[in-house]
């Protein structure tokens, strides 16, 4: 800790030394930690959180690029298969490393099933939101309206009595 802080004070006093800067004590860190320190207060730009159309735009997105990583790899599978009816008997040495291709592709297709299951469970949870947020907005809006309608009732009535 005492040759850092010696190797400190020499690197002030070579930086800044003539300026003014007190080397002594390290002012010139103590300036720049309250600086930074500063600027933290402000906080960074925080991104715009998306909507929920957008939310759902994307879900989309992934779950058809998935699906289509699953017809390819079905198609893979069935690649394979035949490779391996192939060979059959004559070569079995392709014929397994076929057999343990279409299990690595079987073993991937089920992670991307399970993947897929989850995205369209997320995608209706937000469909339905949305749905419901739609429902709540319209249902507080008709009182508003019957408000105003009852106080313009409230002052006919009170002209004409």
């Amino acid at each position: 800790a005492v040759y850092h802080a010696e190797v400190r004070k020499q690197c002030i006093n070579a930086e800044y030394g003539s300026s003014g800067i007190n080397a002594e004590y390290g002012q010139h860190y103590y300036i720049t930690n309250n600086l930074s320190r500063a600027m933290s207060w402000f906080g960074k730009k925080k991104e715009a959180t998306p909507s929920t159309a957008d939310a759902i735009q994307k879900l989309q997105e992934t779950e058809s690029m998935l699906q289509k990583k699953s017809d390819f790899l079905e198609t893979k599978i069935m690649q394979e298969m035949k490779t391996a009816k192939a060979a059959g008997m004559k070569n079995k040495r392709v014929a397994l490393n076929a057999l343990k291709k279409k299990k690595r592709y079987e073993e991937q297709l089920n992670k991307i099933d399970g993947t897929l299951c989850t995205i369209e469970f997320q995608r209706e949870a937000l469909e339905n939101a949305n749905t419901n947020t739609e429902v709540l907005k319209n249902m507080a809006s008709p009182p508003k309206r019957w408000r105003v309608h009852t106080s313009r009732l409230v002052i006919l009535i009170r002209y004409t009595t």
